[in-house]
């Protein structure tokens, strides 16, 4: 079985001062041939071409990720401002079960009255015997829920 040959080992002259490197003779001592690569421009290309791409694909991940958050973060907002409402409503209920009528007085309602987040904002809007307003507000973000006797709505009952 026979292996192709390799490649061409340098043999030297019968001088010495040449050899042959298994496609020209070449002096002695003599700087090597110029590598031949990418020229300046090529390079500058290809960086900026990168730079570009990588610029192109965040911007990509960025708008779907963004949208992403903003919308768990409201989320979260509603949530906190749905459990405060929740919250004081079964207070007016106790108040009502106690009374025999909702109670737009918060000194008879805080007693019933867990504790609330801090970044939520509940007011009585109006009650009377059958029925009850109350508003929460968010204090970091532009969210308002209503809620009812009939349970907490995103429209206005005052």
């Amino acid at each position: 079985m026979s292996y192709p040959p390799g490649p061409p080992v340098p043999q030297p002259g019968p001088d010495g001062r040449w050899w042959w490197d298994g496609r020209q003779w070449v002096a002695v001592g003599a700087p090597p041939p110029p590598v031949r690569g990418r020229s300046a421009g090529a390079t500058v290309a290809i960086v900026i071409g990168a730079v570009f791409g990588t610029w192109v694909v965040l911007g990509i991940l960025a708008s779907i990720a963004i949208p992403v958050f903003l919308n768990q973060r409201n989320k979260g907002v509603d949530t906190e401002l749905r459990s405060a409402l929740q919250e004081v409503l079964i207070a007016e209920e106790s108040v009502r079960a106690e009374r025999g009528g909702y109670s737009a007085d918060v000194d008879a309602v805080s007693p019933y009255v867990g504790q609330l987040p801090e970044t939520v904002d509940v007011w009585i809007v109006s009650a009377s015997a059958e029925s009850v307003c109350l508003e929460a507000r968010s204090t970091t973000a532009d969210r308002t829920l209503w809620a009812t006797e009939n349970g907490i709505t995103e429209l206005d009952c005052s």
